[in-house]
């Protein structure tokens, strides 16, 4: 960005550096990881705004030592600076945004793509445990409420997040509001597809299967309708 370079960087990236440089989401540390990169990148930003300031006030300092020698010149030079400084100020402000947004995104996606590859893992669980001879009713049950619990996840992580968001940053809330109805459509067709997954399997082994998860739902759905 236009004022990264305000700040002297050092030899050894900070935790928003290294964060961003991360190919990919490490289990167990990326929120630990997120809220580092987040305080590195608010002591960059606050360096920023300070050096600015600095800058400013050394101006200032500079005309009026000249003002005695010639009013005019050095009134119409604090105008120009501080134009100068208004338009860096907007610069900052401009750059300070895209970067929280950068970091905002490359977490959420680290997040989903963590999600996505836990559903996987159970789904596979699920598909393989209702292929075997003799099949494993226990086995489906709980690969196929470790996906749904998965899915809920999905959903209530997003749902968090756009409301973070509209409080934290409205413009960007909006632009992203349609993406998240489809993806939270995309959540619940998904939820249904692992639902189908027992479409055809003998009721006698797998009916106490189908009664513990529409139990299992039915609870999640109290509890979501209270909050």
């Amino acid at each position: 960005t236009q004022f990264a370079q305000m700040v002297p960087s050092t030899q050894v990236p900070d935790a928003y550096e290294s964060y961003l440089r991360q190919s990919t989401s490490l289990e167990g540390a990326e929120h630990e990881r997120y809220q580092d990169a987040k305080r590195a990148l608010r002591a960059r930003l606050s360096g920023r705004r300070r050096q600015i300031q600095l800058e400013m006030r050394q101006s200032e300092q500079r005309i009026g030592a000249a003002m005695a020698r010639d009013p005019d010149d050095s009134l119409r030079f604090l105008r120009q600076v501080e134009a100068r400084f208004r338009k860096m100020v907007r610069a900052v402000g401009a750059d300070d945004l895209a970067e929280k947004r950068q970091l905002d995104d490359v977490h959420q996606h680290r997040i989903q793509t963590r999600l996505d590859r836990h559903k996987q893992r159970a789904r596979t669980a699920a598909q393989t445990a209702l292929a075997q001879t003799p099949p494993r009713p226990h086995a489906v049950y709980s690969a196929l409420e470790q996906l749904l619990r998965l899915e809920m996840k999905d959903k209530v992580h997003t749902l968090n997040h756009l409301e973070h968001l509209q409080l934290a940053d409205p413009a960007r809330a909006a632009q992203i509001v349609e993406q998240v109805r489809a993806h939270l459509a995309a959540v619940d067709a998904q939820k249904d597809a692992a639902l189908r997954l027992l479409d055809g399997a003998s009721t006698a082994q797998f009916g106490n299967v189908r009664h513990r998860l529409a139990r299992f739902l039915a609870t999640y759905a109290d509890v979501e309708r209270s909050q």
